[in-house]
């Protein structure tokens, strides 16, 4: 969402119209301050309407919002406000127009354009693994050289996603570990292999005993 906001209101200025409604996290968040920045509207549900507030919220928090209602009502405000005439205004900001760009082609060629845009975070990108930049924005968001973009909640949930996929791996390779270590133990026994009985014994309980 944040890139259709902001690619909008780069093409479109203040004829454009941001509209918020339910969903967890700060998707949509850094595309609305774009929208107000060009002049456009920022439309937002009522968070307390909401089934999940936390989009709503998290605009509510960071930008000037036009009009905080519920759907119900949004449908009857949107004719009024699609059918008004508006000034074009300025040229959108340089790094709004150099992050439409990086998003909108999404390849690594823009590898340099993403570096200049802000400083390292000594974060990594949970799909691609690559270092992420912190442009100079509110609210922080991260991009990186592939083309990925993650607002901070957004990078945190992620990243905890991420997390529970690597403790799930290691715990099924310490089982598969144990398994294959008890099997060479017992063929071992089964040779009368005294050295080796011991060695698979140490590495089955180490693996059993977990990371």
């Amino acid at each position: 969402m944040d890139a259709l906001f902001r690619s909008a209101a780069a093409t479109h200025g203040a004829g454009t119209i941001g509209v918020v409604l339910s969903g967890t996290l700060d998707d949509g968040t850094a595309g609305m301050i774009s929208i107000v920045n060009r002049g456009g509207l920022a439309l937002v549900q009522d968070p307390e309407e909401a089934l999940f507030d936390g989009m709503p919220a998290s605009v509510l928090r960071n930008t000037h919002v036009d009009h905080v209602l519920s759907v119900a009502k949004m449908g009857a405000l949107l004719r009024e406000c699609v059918g008004q005439e508006v000034r074009r205004g300025d040229e959108p900001p340089d790094l709004a127009r150099r992050e439409t760009a990086v998003a909108s082609s999404g390849v690594a060629t823009h590898a340099d354009e993403v570096v200049s845009m802000g400083h390292p975070s000594n974060f990594s990108g949970p799909d691609c693994q690559g270092n992420l930049v912190e442009p100079d924005v509110v609210p922080k968001r991260f991009r990186c050289q592939v083309g990925h973009a993650w607002t901070a909640e957004a990078l945190l949930d992620a990243q905890g996603v991420t997390l529970e996929k690597a403790l799930r791996t290691a715990l099924r390779t310490l089982g598969a570990k144990a398994g294959l270590a008890r099997r060479m133990r017992q063929d071992a026994v089964e040779r009368g292999a005294e050295l080796l009985v011991r060695r698979y014994q140490r590495t089955e309980a180490n693996a059993e005993a977990g990371p």
